[in-house]
């Protein structure tokens, strides 16, 4: 009987050490992966790279300015269904 208990022991030992290991290994990925992606060092106010400034010519465009609502607003269902849609049908 003492040996099941021994064995049953191992086994837990086990299982905390395998736990332990996929944690330093997931902390250890985690700081590597994340260590140059530090936003706040890396970006500031004035030093933008150019892929993220907005660029609002664009909006000037006569492309944009021909933009144009058509129809009613605010736009209302044709059809409105059932006021109980969970009701059964008749």
């Amino acid at each position: 009987m003492s040996q099941f208990f021994e064995n049953k022991k191992n086994l837990y030992i086990a299982v905390v050490m395998i736990l332990v290991l996929v944690l330093v290994i997931s902390i250890f990925i985690y700081l590597k992966v994340f260590k140059d992606k530090n936003l706040d060092e890396n970006l500031s106010k004035n030093n933008i790279p150019t892929e993220y400034k907005l660029e609002l010519g664009v909006l000037k465009s006569d492309f944009f300015q021909g933009l144009a609502r058509y129809g009613k607003y605010p736009i209302e269902p044709r059809f409105p269904g059932r006021e109980n849609p969970f009701e059964p049908y008749e």
